[in-house]
Parts: structure tokens; sequence; C-alpha cells
């Protein structure tokens, strides 16, 4: 598995967009792609989970944000103060096609997490094509601002050997389109079934 350079990467996304393309877009600075890491930015869209709300999480079931959090507008060029303890999702401004041939790798710029900003990191799958839904935690002792556009995470994407047989759009269980009307956060697993089976087993057990 080859780590793509910053050259590798202006590459592939000058390709053509038929076939199975590497998108990332819309870059506005070409300064964003360096090194072997394109960073990516926060939408205008952001939603600030609700405080003092009496509600339990299965994490095994669909949990849509909407329902848990306010959504919050920010037009560009305003700011907005995430707090210590506070946590906050938004999405990436660009939107991203990964080809069946790479996988992608997000994480935290390194300059924020210094300052106690935590933001989830992950694995963008072969075939994933929708924008990257991001956490932050405010883990440090002061209000943080945060501002739309601002880059938050980093990308580095690597090409595989041969392209996988089971991409993103082939698991057994993805999460729907990206709709902040309707954001759903978590499904049920495939395994479910599996999950429940054991917990009747112990309801029998108890009841005996």
């Amino acid at each position: 598995m080859a780590l793509l350079s910053d050259k590798d990467i202006i590459t592939e996304l000058q390709k053509p967009s038929e076939g199975d393309p590497l998108i990332i877009h819309p870059i506005l600075d070409p300064n964003q792609i360096y090194g072997t890491k394109v960073d990516l930015r926060i939408d205008n869209e952001l939603f600030r989970f609700k405080q003092g709300l009496k509600l339990e999480l299965d994490l095994d079931e669909e949990i849509i944000l909407n329902n848990c959090a306010d959504r919050i507008i920010r037009p560009y060029g305003e700011e907005l103060v995430l707090f210590p303890g506070e946590l906050m999702i938004s999405y990436t401004f660009e939107f991203l096609r990964m080809p069946t041939n790479m996988v992608g790798r997000f994480e935290a710029r390194a300059r924020l997490a210094k300052l106690g900003l935590i933001t989830s990191s992950g694995i963008v799958d072969p075939g994933f094509a929708d924008h990257l839904v991001i956490s932050f935690f405010n883990a440090g002792g002061f209000p943080m601002i945060l501002r739309p556009l601002m880059r938050v995470v980093s990308l580095s994407i690597h090409r595989l050997e041969s392209k996988v047989v089971t991409d993103f759009r082939k698991k057994p269980a993805i999460r729907p389109k990206l709709d902040p009307d309707n954001l759903v956060m978590n499904i049920a697993d495939y395994d479910s079934d599996i999950l429940a089976s054991f917990k009747d087993i112990r309801s029998k057990e108890e009841q005996t």
C-alpha cells in the first residue's frame, strides 16, 4: 500500500471524472494539498448537543442527530464558540469520492489538537462518496472560536495494490447519504440479530 504524495494527489484529481476517479471538491486554496496531506474544511452547518436532555443513546440502533442536537447555520465569516466539555458535529465543506483502489485516513490537524480541540479521526473506505461527518470536543480549559471554512482535519490517501471486492457501497450496513434535515449518525449494525439472540438467552436464564 503506497502513500500518495501531493504530486500524486494533484495528478489523480486532474484525471477525467469518468470511470473510478478520486474527487475532493471544491479546493478553495491549492495550499490545502501539501506533503502527503489534504486539509479539509468544515461547512457552515453545525450541530450542538442539547444540554440537560435526558436521553440514552443505544449504540446499536438508529440515531438521528436532529433529535438530540440543535442545528446551527452560521453565515460564512461569522464565529461560533465551543465551550469546554462541549461536543459539536459538522461535516466537511468538500465532497469526497474515494476510488475502489484507494483508502483515505483523516485525523485532527496537529496545531488544533495541541490546544485541546479533539477531532474525530477515521478511515474513508474505497467507494465512499459523500461529505465526511466530523465531531469536535473541547478538552481544554478555555472557550474556543470556530469559523466556517476552517481547516480542521488532514486527509492522507493510500493506493491499494488491488481494488477491494467489498467497497463502501457493498458493506452489509451503510449510513444513508448525508441529509442535514435528517442526519443519521448511527445505524443498527449488520449483526444486531446475533446480539439480540444472546439477550434472549439471558432473559430465559433469568426466568428459570
